[in-house]
């Protein structure tokens, strides 16, 4: 869908807003604050993850905004942005995460950045700090600005000028002040084509530009100083780019024909209002190109104009590729032109215009290039790929998807190609290529088949008839048509009917834009939408049901997946809320968990007292049962006002149903939560993908609080499990003030001989929403140095840092605080230290037990879990030998074997206090386990709390009836080492750690990787053999585990084909790159080919940022070590 299409969307739905003022003189409409403090889950990217609205280069940054409603800026110098210089500004977004940012502004000072669009409230603009990204005034509070917002300018002088889409405009004159001085009055819906497109600010005044092509001056008193018209022969202007020269302002304008037939791009100086290039843009043949995106050089004298061309295939428009042209305005000629692979977006020049920055996708992307030719200088890409095809297996365990679309014989069954990628809802497992496709999509269903519209062509994008409907032709000759709206669903992706056991109500979804669409029609009734589902940022691209016809997929743009319930609500097909009559009054009689009715917040007795239907009032009582009984639309509003416990409440809902939960997966990481209340379960790293976005007020700063700072609380494994069996949700609502963290600030002052640190906590009376603190710690990179618990004060704690216990190199210091819900909050500082003098040490602890059948419990089911090993001591053994001989670049190495019953729980921490004692902090210390890892089991999940490594001397029967040794304690009378256990012992030291586990024999390692790392960049790195409900296989043939097989051979006689850098060391990263494409292979020559496809054992490593690539080992025996068997 083009630029131009959203703003058409944008002005029916501001338009409609206006309505809503005038609806009822009597009472105003509920509106939408009572969302505001809803938390929001969000994913958590370094790059946009959806369409690219707007582009601003200033000063030395490029700013980027759009359709995932955050601003990124990063540093670009010479074409080469840079990725460490990252700065995110947030605004308030619905939890639906509606709307979109499409003006940015930077003022002339570079201290303030200016964001607007469509949001909570129209007419919201925030101003925010450039530096600090605190908000420094929103417009929350103004009255005067009823429409989205398309402009932002400001003057020479930092005033701040705003156009909005309904062709209202006003300006800002104190930066102090959020009040808005009007300047043109607002536009009805039947004059909203005069929306603001450009404002250009001269002297006391400013030249608006509306979308209706007339151009009208204004004065900042209020009076219009002068009008012309911009166009003049049957053309609309839709976009503008302007620069302000020292003869006035150019003006780069996109231009539309009346009969939307053709495209154009002018630019016109505005002083003299000469035009000094025209370039058009119609349709050719069956090929369509539309310019999306334009730019003027800071001279005014290169204009960049991106654009997509596409052509119809078998009734879907096929976007072919981008384009990118760069004009010399004066000499009216190309300077050069370039197709882009992708669909090509918004675009700006960089600097001094050497260079020029595009937005393109899906999937998204920022790149730089070189004005003058068609070279990439650098791209950041977003993490993920769009999801163009989604499906279940035939045994509906599976969600399968692709990410590439398919380009040519594109059909309605199927719209994607590529590799397949699927996702295990019992094993939790993520696997690529283990499908060859995913299934088709239903095109035909009781006897009814899909057709064609009967006009196509028409302009790229699909805005003509071709992509906003189709028909449902049944074998009888009845024929119906379903078609979208333009502005408020968007042009359709994918269709499928759904199976359903009643062959004569026919049902089927469509995935639009906005969202998708549930249909369902018989031979005697017309098409009736009954649901309208949204879960996606951006576009929704595909769409599929299962085979009961109980659940449905979509895909979106954004990267992610949803899945919806097909259930109907018991008391209401579209709100799920049933109402009696109560004498004259209308009464909440019950809701439905989850329904769109729980969602907009209505309880049981709640008391209607006001009523509007589609913006309409209802003012008759006695027809308030009926009005809100009867069958109602998805997508139109139903608002209300009600009383409970004596307060009158505002309720509003459009009826969208909500995702039951939503899969983000990224190279190897994954994440799944549920919608409605947050619990998730993931990869080892994959919460941290997500995050809440919480907004604490309209005139605040919203706070984003990443999912793994709450992991705590709402990694739930086993709230995932029953979503899976039950096929629907028992939500629970979440308080915002159960998410926010704790606000920290550290401060270092640099002394003699080391540093002076002081961590703040903000009190509870200075955290707005955040729960009272519990404990504050301080840590030099992975090492605790000191920790306080709360409540007490001061809030404030202030210690010395000596330089001798600084690492070589980089050091980072880490302030962090959690809540007493267990919200964690972190802020952090870098220190540089000189080089040590001195080769490190190696510390080596070499662990192996075999022996597990007598630690069983008895009659217990877990005896399964607990069968005694074959070669983890032969495994501790090897591992021994190889530390042994890393003589080369350590100063001492010391290896200490522990096997079997020597591996008892005391005996091992002992070796930990002596690792304190000796080690120092550019000395390395590393942890090899091979044996069974131990967790109590709930609904089938591991509870990541109980997870233990089982030594010699446990007592099973006590960890299962009891719990006691899981907890976060030193002690146990039971044995083992709980991971709290094992974290604050290796946290007491101050050297660098590696931990390797050749552990957990049905599959808790995954967990216990997090519970060694519950915070990132504190912690070990860790290596494990497994991950989520994998099991760790051992091979007769080799006479090892495989795992430990492998990391023994990269460290050996594979050690040149490990070593991809080839500098002659091998890093944690390294080993583990060399264990993730040995262990399958060795896998698969242990099991037979129908157990190939059951079964996998995928390696995962976790660490701080930085230390997986910090060389570690170099190459010591020439080959495995031989151990004799037992």
């Amino acid at each position: 869908m083009s630029k131009r299409d959203c703003l058409i969307v944008l002005v029916v739905l501001t338009a409609w807003m206006v309505g809503l003022r005038f609806a009822v003189a009597v009472d105003q409409q509920p509106n939408r604050r009572g969302q505001l403090k809803t938390p929001c889950m969000v994913l958590d990217s370094p790059a946009p993850y959806a369409e690219t609205n707007i582009m601003v280069y200033q000063g030395d940054r490029l700013y980027v905004a759009g359709d995932d409603q955050v601003v990124r800026s990063w540093i670009v110098q010479d074409g080469v942005i840079d990725r460490a210089s990252l700065k995110t500004y947030r605004w308030p977004n619905w939890r639906e995460q509606r709307g979109t940012i499409r003006a940015l502004a930077v003022s002339p000072d570079g201290k303030r950045l200016a964001i607007a669009g469509f949001g909570l409230l129209p007419g919201l603009v925030f101003e925010v700090s450039i530096e600090t990204a605190e908000v420094l005034r929103s417009t929350a509070d103004s009255k005067n600005f009823d429409h989205a917002i398309d402009v932002l300018q400001y003057d020479a002088a930092g005033r701040l000028y705003v156009g909005t889409m309904g062709g209202q405009l006003g300006v800002l004159d104190d930066p102090q002040v959020a009040n808005w001085t009007p300047l043109r009055p607002p536009q009805d819906a039947a004059t909203a084509n005069r929306g603001v497109v450009g404002i250009f600010p001269q002297g006391s005044g400013c030249d608006v530009l509306l979308a209706s092509g007339d151009r009208i001056g204004y004065r900042r008193d209020g009076s219009e100083s002068a009008a012309s018209k911009f166009t003049k022969d049957g053309y609309s202007v839709w976009k503008t780019a302007s620069v302000a020269t020292s003869n006035g302002w150019i003006v780069a304008a996109l231009e539309e024909s009346n009969d939307r037939s053709s495209q154009r791009v002018r630019v016109v100086d505005l002083q003299t209002s000469r035009e000094v290039y025209r370039r058009s843009f119609a349709v050719k043949g069956d090929t369509a190109e539309m310019p999306i995106g334009l730019s003027l050089s800071g001279d005014g004298k290169n204009l960049m104009v991106t654009s997509q061309s596409s052509s119809p295939r078998d009734g879907y428009p096929l976007v072919v590729h981008g384009q990118l042209v760069v004009i010399d305005i004066g000499e009216r000629r190309d300077v050069y032109s370039s197709a882009l692979t992708e669909p090509s977006g918004q675009c700006c020049f960089v600097g001094s215009g050497d260079f020029v920055a595009v937005a393109s996708g899906p999937p998204f992307a920022i790149r730089c290039l070189k004005s003058t030719r068609a070279e990439t200088t650098s791209e950041i890409e977003s993490p993920g790929q769009a999801i163009f095809g989604v499906g279940f297996s035939d045994a509906g365990d599976e969600i399968l998807w692709q990410t590439e679309r398919l380009q040519e014989d594109r059909s309605w069954s199927r719209l994607s190609t590529g590799l397949v990628t699927s996702f295990s809802t019992s094993s939790r497992r993520l696997i690529q290529g283990n499908h060859p496709s995913i299934p088709a999509l239903l095109t035909s269903l009781n006897g009814w088949t899909l057709a064609r519209a009967d006009q196509v062509g028409g302009l790229p994008g699909g805005r003509a008839k071709l992509r906003l409907e189709f028909y449902v032709t049944h074998s009888s000759g009845v024929k119906w048509r379903i078609h979208l709206d333009e502005e408020t669903d968007g042009f359709f992706n994918a269709v499928t009917f759904i199976p359903s056991v009643n062959p004569a109500i026919t049902k089927i979804a469509v995935a639009h834009r906005w969202g998708v669409s549930v249909y369902e029609f018989s031979q005697t009734s017309q098409p009736r939408r009954v649901r309208l589902m949204i879960g996606h940022q951006g576009e929704t691209l595909s769409v599929a049901p299962n085979r009961q016809g109980t659940l449905l997929l979509t895909g979106g743009a954004d990267g992610t997946i949803a899945c919806f319930s097909l259930a109907p609500w018991e008391f209401h097909s579209e709100l799920g809320v049933a109402f009696q009559q109560q004498g004259q009054d209308v009464v909440v009689d019950h809701v439905d968990a989850g329904s769109p009715g729980w969602w907009a917040d209505l309880k049981p007795n709640d008391r209607v007292e006001k009523i509007w239907l589609d913006a309409q009032p209802i003012l008759n009582r006695s027809e308030w049962l009926d009005a809100v009984s009867r069958r109602l639309e998805p997508g139109k509003y139903l608002e209300m006002y009600v009383g409970r416990d004596g307060t009158r409440l505002p309720i509003k809902t459009s009826m969208k149903q909500r995702p039951l939960w939503k899969l983000r997966a990224v190279d190897d990481d994954w994440v799944i939560w549920r919608w409605a209340d947050y619990f998730y379960d993931c990869s080892v790293a994959g919460d941290t993908l997500i995050g809440w976005q919480i907004n604490v007020g309209l005139n605040e700063t919203p706070r984003m609080v990443k999912a793994e700072q709450n992991r705590r609380n709402y990694h739930r494994p086993d709230k995932l499990q029953d979503l899976f069996a039950k096929s629907q949700a028992d939500p629970v609502r979440v308080s915002a003030s159960f998410l926010v963290a704790p606000k920290v600030a550290l401060d270092l002052e640099k002394v003699d001989g080391g540093y002076n640190a002081t961590a703040r906590l903000a009190s509870p009376e200075e955290a707005a929403l955040c729960e009272d603190p519990a404990e504050l710690s301080l840590w030099l990179d992975d090492h605790r140095l000191a920790q306080w618990r709360y409540p007490q004060s001061p809030y404030a704690k202030k210690i010395f840092i000596s330089e001798a216990i600084l690492r070589e190199g980089r050091n980072q210091l880490i302030a962090r605080a959690y809540t007493q819900q267990g919200v964690r909050g972190d802020s952090d500082a870098r220190v540089l230290a000189g080089p040590a003098g001195t080769e490190p040490r190696l510390f080596a602890l070499a662990i192996g037990i075999n022996e597990y059948s007598k630690l069983a419990p008895s009659g217990s089911d877990r005896s399964g879990d607990l069968t005694s090993l074959n070669y983890a001591t032969r495994d501790a053994m090897a591992f021994e030998m190889v530390m042994a001989s890393q003589q080369k670049g350590f100063a001492q190495v010391a290896t200490v074997p522990l096997f079997n019953d020597q591996a008892k729980r005391d005996e091992i921490l002992r070796y930990f206090q002596t690792m304190r004692e000796w080690l120092k902090p550019n000395d390395q210390m590393v942890l090899f386990f091979a044996g069974h890892g131990y967790a109590k089991r709930e609904g089938g999940s591991y509870i990541p709390s109980t997870l233990t490594l089982i030594t010699s001397d446990t007592q099973i029967d006590a960890l299962e009836s009891t719990g006691v040794p899981f907890a976060r304690s030193t002690g146990s009378s039971s044995g083992g080492i709980n991971a709290f256990t094992l974290f604050d012992a290796i946290a007491n030291l101050k050297c660098r750690k590696l931990v390797i586990l050749d552990a957990c024999h049905s599959g808790g390692a995954t967990e216990f990787i997090r519970s060694l790392t519950p915070d990132l960049n504190v912690g070990p790195t860790v290596m494990v053999a497994a991950q989520g409900n994998e099991k760790a296989w051992e091979s007769k043939q080799k006479l090892h585990g495989i795992y430990s097989y492998s990391i023994v051979k990269s460290l050996t006689e594979d050690f040149g084909r490990a070593d991809v850098d080839q500098d002659g060391k091998l890093s944690a990263l390294e080993m583990h790159q060399y264990s993730l494409a040995s262990v399958p292979v060795l896998l698969d020559n242990l099991l037979s080919s129908d157990a190939q496809q059951r079964f996998t054992q995928t390696p995962a490593l976790f660490a701080p940022s930085g230390e997986t690539r910090r060389p570690l080992f170099n190459p010591s025996l020439p080959r495995v070590p031989y151990i004799a068997p037992d």
